[in-house]
């Protein structure tokens, strides 16, 4: 068993924990390097201590393993000689083979029951590799001890790496200044107090220095020279270690290091769902927008649109008037006989009254489509426009998308380059002749019964034949009665107040049938593009809702997995 039984509740706490965390990332779609580090820590509780030596070559790292152990177990030199990650575990006898990249050695000592001990290549290695394996193996470390030397300390690549290590692993690090015995006792605690400063300004807390010779300490142990071991100062070394990795501490430790792998990369996609979330609200305020401009389009094409009805209504209007000249004019006393003959009357009233009514509505139709065909195309490209602008990188993109990836952002262009194409498609199949002649077509249905105002019963005309028609009985029955005159006194002023009275009365309900037949075609044209706009774009709407859904769910979850996993941080570093 890896740990007591006491131990063990804590751990299978927290593999149940990291599980529920892992399912959640899944879930809300992030990173697979960041999901296979929680499986890998998942695993790792099952798996002894690890401690970790990382260190330049030549810096004595493998010495260090060597000494500790008391015996040559790893082979040393000034040149790097570890060019693989090596694994020390017990075993019943001495051997080593390699696995995947590992080189693991087994060693019969009762210190490798309880802990494996990780010998890395050198931060400084000639081989890129070597810089790569010890960097991916960091992460499984409980426990890193930093091994500088007193020829160099803290160069480059040991500052860079620290950083990796403390900061984005947030491991303990414990340092060791080896090669004490090359330097004078003055320039060894220059070196420390150089040491302590440099490395808590990366740290942020004061780092804990051992100065120690390795090849003292090797020589005084295998010689049992105690003399020789307290010059090395390797003891104090030995005791902190058994203090600082007793079972407790390295229980502690091996619970704590999951959570200080898994607890950012929780925080990193917590930010970014937060990210997505103001994305998918962006695109919902922009699809308002949107919405908002097409309901202000409709009501702005509505209201000059009355431009043309008002036209409309002028050129009936001056019919009108024309028709009340006409009457004035036509039913007077000396027109008596021409009164009486309606095809002459009729004649003179389509020449002098309705003349060319007819072609101008239809002009002004004709106009009136054109700038309805025109302005739809304007809507149309506006709103193409509005979605390109969605996914140009240097106006949105690079702003809030260029910091988050995966699925969400590949769903998202698809969705968007799908609404686009399909907006241009129905632009370039838009034809804009024949649209306007379809618009052209409904609106001549308004036509019809001011077409048939000439001809028809209940026409324009048929009201000066009815009027005509009651004339000529009452002039017979005056001529019978009386004399011609009274018709010029009694009867001609009635009729044409009568006329005047019904032209007037059939003029406003051609306006209104007019107006009302042309209404109601143009709402119907509009509606249908704006429905056939909202129809493409759907899509958009369909994926912001669902995913800012699923977005905010998978974040209230996290929310509470995160505190859950600072209450078992917490719970454990108070035992």
């Amino acid at each position: 068993m890896l740990l007591h039984e006491q131990y063990q509740e804590h751990v299978n706490q927290e593999k149940t924990l990291l599980w529920e965390i892992h399912a959640c990332l899944l879930k809300t779609g992030a990173d697979q390097g960041d999901l296979a580090k929680i499986k890998d820590v998942i695993d790792g509780l099952d798996e002894l201590f690890l401690l970790v030596i990382v260190g330049e070559f030549n810096s004595g790292k493998s010495a260090f393993v060597n000494t500790l152990l008391g015996q040559k177990i790893l082979e040393e030199g000034p040149t790097p000689t570890t060019d693989l990650i090596n694994i020390l575990k017990h075993g019943d006898e001495a051997g080593s083979r390699v696995l995947d990249n590992l080189r693991v050695t087994r060693f019969p000592l009762e210190l490798l029951k309880t802990v494996n001990i990780v010998d890395t290549p050198g931060t400084n290695s000639i081989l890129k590799e070597h810089d790569e394996l010890t960097l991916n193996f960091i992460p499984k470390a409980d426990f890193v001890i930093f091994v500088i030397s007193a020829d160099r300390p803290l160069s480059d690549s040991e500052r860079e790496f620290l950083e990796i290590v403390s900061i984005k692993w947030k491991r303990k690090v414990l340092f060791l200044l080896n090669k004490i015995d090359t330097k004078s006792a003055k320039d060894v605690e220059i070196i420390l107090e150089y040491l302590r400063r440099e490395t808590a300004k990366i740290l942020g807390i004061e780092p804990q220095i051992f100065p120690i010779s390795v090849l003292q300490a090797y020589e005084a142990i295998t010689t049992n020279n105690q003399k020789l071991l307290e010059i090395s100062r390797f003891e104090a070394l030995e005791q902190y270690l058994d203090e600082a990795l007793n079972e407790g501490e390295r229980v502690r430790l091996k619970l704590l290091n999951p959570v200080n792998i898994v607890q950012p990369i929780c925080l990193s996609e917590q930010k970014e769902l937060r990210q997505k979330l103001d994305v998918v609200a962006e695109d919902r305020r922009k699809l308002q927008q949107i919405d908002k401009q097409l309901a202000y389009t409709r009501d702005d094409l509505k209201e000059n649109y009355s431009r043309f009805l008002l036209r409309v209504e002028n050129i009936l209007l001056d019919l009108r008037n024309r028709a009340y000249d006409f009457v004035d004019d036509f039913l007077q006393l000396r027109n008596i006989w021409d009164i009486t003959s309606k095809e002459k009357a009729q004649q003179q009233f389509h020449e002098q009254v309705v003349k060319d009514s007819s072609e101008q509505i239809e002009d002004v139709l004709t106009e009136a489509a054109d700038w309805l065909v025109k302005k739809s195309m304007r809507v149309w490209d506006e709103t193409l426009e509005s979605y390109k602008q969605q996914l140009n990188p240097n106006v949105y993109r690079g702003k809030v998308l260029g910091e988050i990836g995966g699925q969400f952002v590949y769903d998202r262009d698809k969705i968007y380059q799908g609404v686009i194409r399909d907006a241009r498609s129905k632009i370039k199949e838009f034809n804009y002749q024949q649209e306007s002649q379809n618009i052209l077509k409904t609106f001549q249905n308004a036509l019809i019964h001011f077409a048939a105002a000439e001809v028809g019963a209940l026409g324009i005309g048929a009201i000066l034949i009815s009027v005509l028609s009651g004339l000529f009985l009452d002039i017979t029955g005056f001529f019978a009665a009386t004399t011609i005159a009274a018709a010029g006194l009694f009867i001609l002023p009635r009729k044409r107040k009568q006329a005047k009275e019904q032209f007037n009365g059939r003029i406003q309900a051609l306006i209104a049938e007019l107006k009302g037949n042309v209404e109601r075609e143009f709402d119907d044209y509009m509606e249908n593009t704006l429905a056939q706009i909202k129809d493409t774009i759907s899509p958009v709407d369909r994926f912001c809702r669902a995913e800012q859904e699923e977005l905010e769910q998978g974040q209230q979850e996290l929310v509470g997995l995160l505190a859950k996993l600072e209450q078992f941080q917490r719970s454990i570093n108070m035992k």
